[in-house]
């Protein structure tokens, strides 16, 4: 299912039709070593950004599951980028998973890193404390 999207980073801006996104700060997502071949740091004050393009035909997609399975990004229907920050753009809602949890929809959506920051929730009561 493909949605267009618009996204404004601190790196840069991008815009096109994706059929998968994710903001993370792993080394892997589903079991697989997605990142391996980057300089992914989990203490970095970064977030990773990892979009996979609309594939046009069968080829594409073969491509970008071959460059996956190899822990690589190096494919132009995949971009990666390290960021602080993002924000979509999107032209419908698109529903978000928070750690594989519905985490609501929109059209829109900010997300940032608060770096060395760990936030509690307890009932009614939250604390953020920078490490």
């Amino acid at each position: 299912y493909r949605r267009h999207i618009k996204i404004e980073t601190d790196e840069g801006s991008e815009e096109g039709d994706f059929i998968f996104g994710a903001v993370c700060n792993t080394v892997s997502m589903g079991g697989m070593n997605l990142f391996g071949k980057t300089d992914v740091k989990l203490n970095d004050g970064k977030l990773e950004l990892l979009l996979i393009r609309a594939p046009k035909n069968i080829i594409d997609v073969q491509q970008i599951i071959a460059t996956l399975s190899k822990g690589s990004t190096e494919n132009p229907n995949i971009f990666f980028k390290q960021i602080k920050k993002a924000k979509f753009t999107c032209d419908s809602e698109v529903a978000w998973t928070i750690d594989g949890e519905y985490g609501g929809s929109g059209t829109d959506a900010d997300i940032c890193i608060c770096e060395k920051a760990i936030t509690v929730r307890t009932g009614k009561i939250c604390l953020q404390h920078s490490l």
